[in-house]
């Protein structure tokens, strides 16, 4: 990691060369509007973010180079939205779709809270609109740990989330 005022400006991912020790194998330089990362670039992808007026990340894009098209092409993005407390209330994940030269929803998660806590995710998959798929709810301990995890699967029979897992968690 390279750092300059504070920020980080590169970052390597290094690979073992010829059992005599490392060697840098990407280099990723990060480019910053004030304090804001709003690229990340490499050899062979780049990630652009995107903010909203309270710096809040509202949009995450993920490309990578082709060498056979001698392009960059899309890969991937993610878009978030958030409460009036600027807690996640979703986010969704979308997939380029290279047959039909456009984005394709893959996934969407919407959160709630408690206080500052998440009382529940809901994850959806796209097939002709949101599906539901599974919940999650949560509750914590005084200490605002997470006691309890209880997974539940969407039945499309009842059109209702059932139990499906419970995780107890110890501290």
């Amino acid at each position: 990691y390279k750092y300059e005022n504070d920020k980080m400006v590169e970052s390597g991912l290094e690979i073992p060369f010829n059992g005599n020790g490392w060697t840098t194998h990407v280099t990723s330089l990060m480019v910053y509007n004030g304090n804001k990362v709003v690229e990340m670039n490499a050899t062979n992808y780049k990630m652009k973010f995107e903010y909203d007026g309270t710096d809040n990340l509202v949009l995450f894009t993920d490309t990578q180079w082709d060498q056979a098209a001698s392009a960059w092409v899309n890969k991937e993005r993610s878009r978030y939205t958030y409460t009036a407390n600027n807690e996640v209330a979703s986010h969704e994940k979308e997939m380029w779709d290279a047959a039909s030269g456009r984005w394709k929803y893959v996934r969407r998660t919407e959160y709630t809270y408690t206080g500052s806590e998440v009382a529940t995710s809901t994850e959806y998959y796209y097939s002709q609109g949101w599906q539901p798929d599974v919940k999650h709810l949560f509750a914590y301990n005084n200490n605002l740990n997470k006691d309890i995890e209880t997974i539940q699967a969407w039945n499309p029979t009842t059109q209702t989330f059932i139990n499906s897992k419970q995780v107890l968690y110890g501290y």
